[in-house]
């Protein structure tokens, strides 16, 4: 028993000398990392919802504050890591065909963004990529009476790739 609680001790100390904070979902932060700037993404895609841009980046940082103890900052100068990006897609075409006839049965939204990830610390770990993510609706209905769901779906499986690229090692 005295060897079991000894050996718990013995982890746990070896466990707070450790650089890297684990959580769990996966992110590996590192403890240093104190702040983020998360500058609202420009939308450069004719035809764009007008609500994706904020919607995107408020799903970035929505990410930061209830998985990391990382504070989401409006200066990029003062940040430790930091998100630049664009929405460079906006569109819609048919994913599906019905039958003998040449009407789509299901319609798909694809949206595109490039992304500047800068870390200050870490300089290595600084990237630039682009991010595509899409979700399918029925060829029936209009877009309009759907684009919101969409969107809103869309910018937060694209805040996931964010937060994952950048902290998750896969």
């Amino acid at each position: 028993m005295v060897w079991r609680i000894k050996g718990c001790l013995l982890f746990l100390l070896i466990l707070s000398g450790c650089r890297v904070n684990y959580s769990f979902t996966g992110a590996s932060v590192d403890p240093s990392i104190k702040t983020v700037s998360i500058l609202q993404f420009e939308n450069k895609a004719p035809l764009a919802s007008p609500t994706l841009s904020p919607l995107l980046t408020e799903k970035l940082r929505d990410k930061f504050v209830s998985q990391t103890s990382i504070r989401v900052i409006n200066n990029e100068d003062l940040a430790d890591i930091g998100y630049r990006g664009s929405i460079v897609g906006y569109e819609v075409a048919p994913a599906g065909f019905s039958g003998n006839d040449q009407s789509a049965a299901l319609n798909r939204l694809t949206i595109s963004i490039e992304v500047t990830f800068f870390d200050k610390k870490e300089k290595s770990k600084s990237w630039q990529q682009r991010f595509v993510r899409y979700a399918d609706f029925s060829g029936s209905v209009p877009l309009g009476s759907v684009e919101s769901t969409l969107v809103n779906d869309i910018s937060k499986q694209l805040a996931e790739d964010l937060f994952n690229k950048s902290f998750v090692n896969w």
